[in-house]
């Protein structure tokens, strides 16, 4: 369908939409660029089943979410502390084909250190990275640090730093 940037702006719309001559696919990109728009704010707002609503109902416009799109919803899921939920997406999110990205294994990441026990998974999605054709940024190891500290386990985050140093 459309790959829209990370950041979609009214104006990149607009210009798509009067750049556009077939009136069913300007319908399309409307469609879509709203529903990601509606997915995303109501996550920002703490609603998540309106979320999920939005997100199930793309497809009955013809709009298919993008790998963006699944990537908010699996975020949003986390922030909601619907965990298992999320893992469950994901888990979805790989059956449908999507493979892994940063972005996707950083909301995984983030998800497991917020558990004590869960944090070593965390540092394992971490060391399995490049073997999925992924790099860890900084906000992977952002996120482990924070973990690791959080629950008092300095020395490892400080051997975390270096390995990102």
């Amino acid at each position: 369908m459309f790959k829209w940037s990370k950041e979609i702006t009214p104006s990149q719309v607009i210009k798509l939409m009067r750049a556009e001559k077939d009136v069913e696919k300007l319908i399309l990109v409307f469609d879509s660029a709203t529903a990601e728009y509606a997915n995303g704010g109501y996550g920002r707002v703490h609603r998540l089943f309106d979320s999920l609503r939005v997100f199930h109902k793309m497809k009955n416009f013809d709009c298919d979410p993008t790998h963006k799109g699944y990537v908010t919803l699996l975020a949003i899921l986390v922030e909601e502390n619907q965990l298992k939920l999320a893992f469950k997406f994901y888990k979805y999110m790989r059956e449908i084909g999507l493979p892994p990205t940063v972005a996707s294994l950083n909301v995984l990441i983030k998800a497991l250190c917020r558990n004590e026990k869960m944090v070593d998974a965390g540092v394992n999605i971490l060391l399995e990275m490049p073997k999925r054709g992924c790099d860890p940024d900084s906000y992977t190891y952002g996120t482990l640090i924070s973990g690791l500290c959080r629950f008092g386990r300095i020395d490892e985050a400080k051997n975390c730093l270096r390995r990102w140093l």
